[in-house]
């Protein structure tokens, strides 16, 4: 891939993610979360080996250290779960849109950990962004919801940090293919103890369309994307770009909805998602306006 294409494929890959809470909402699934999260991981995960090629997964295995396999695997699980458990208490477009605007910002926090490219003031001021939209959503959201969705975009952003700390060690464009097949996989046989008593509802023929879809396209394909654009930008960068698409949705929502969206919820979403904006058009404003 391209340098300049990789911020259109973080686009494509985003695009792909929002449509899984269209699709469990529109789903009407039975299943519980986490029988949905760890169907998508494992039968994504599958799909991720054979496009990673299944030696280069076992590679993957031998060649990463522990740590970083580790930290892939719990973000990726906890992600997947907190994500589908908040959709019924948050609704569609905020569950999309919330942990994309976390996972930015919990990145910036995260890169405190890699000494080499850690920006304290970044992460200071991260961390404060993310205190005070939080505190504004607090005023007109479910306790729960809320926690979710933050739980979502901070494990988003340390199972992107794994991967960018594999592909920083590491050059081979396969790497970054190979954690995420290895994320997901270990993250859907984590899950898969809770499914227990709901194997039955997940094998319903409903719960197993909406099922391969986000297995295949919204996980597979996605990540599959996501992975190899992430070779070009940072964590941060990456993570700006994936709040677009959902951005997008959410405003549709409001839109359409019939009843408004309190102002204390639209502040602490500005709070959030004004920094990344400024994020994404400096550099572009730079490029812009630079003597020829």
């Amino acid at each position: 891939m391209k340098p300049s294409m990789a911020p259109l494929a973080v686009l494509a890959a985003s695009a792909l993610w929002a449509s899984s809470g269209l699709a469990v909402s529109l789903g009407h699934l039975s299943a519980a979360p986490t029988s949905v999260a760890a169907t998508r991981l494992v039968f994504g995960g599958l799909a991720m080996a054979f496009i990673a090629k299944l030696g280069r997964t076992r590679q993957a295995w031998r060649r990463l250290n522990g740590r970083a396999i580790v930290q892939a695997v719990l973000g990726m699980a906890l992600f997947q779960w907190t994500f589908f458990a908040s959709v019924p208490h948050v609704g569609v477009g905020l569950a999309s849109l919330l942990p994309s605007l976390l996972a930015p910002l919990a990145a910036e926090a995260l890169a405190v950990a890699h000494p080499v490219h850690a920006r304290p003031s970044r992460a200071w001021g991260s961390i404060g962004i993310l205190l005070v939209g939080a505190a504004l959503l607090y005023r007109s959201l479910e306790a729960v919801g809320l926690f979710l969705s933050v739980a979502a975009g901070v494990s988003y952003a340390f199972y992107a940090d794994a991967t960018k700390s594999v592909q920083r060690d590491h050059n081979d464009p396969a790497d970054g293919l190979a954690i995420t097949a290895v994320a997901l996989l270990g993250a859907g046989v984590a899950l898969l103890p809770m499914v227990g008593p709901n194997l039955h509802v997940a094998l319903s023929w409903r719960d197993l369309v909406v099922g391969i879809y986000l297995a295949l396209p919204a996980t597979a394909l996605a990540y599959a994307i996501f992975a190899t654009a992430l070779r070009h930008l940072s964590s941060a960068e990456a993570l700006s770009l994936v709040t677009i698409p959902p951005s997008i949705g959410f405003i549709l929502e409001v839109l359409l909805a019939p009843a408004p969206m309190p102002w204390s919820a639209l502040c602490g979403l500005l709070v959030l998602g004004a920094p990344l904006a400024v994020r994404s058009a400096i550099p572009r404003l730079t490029r812009l306006f630079r003597p020829a």
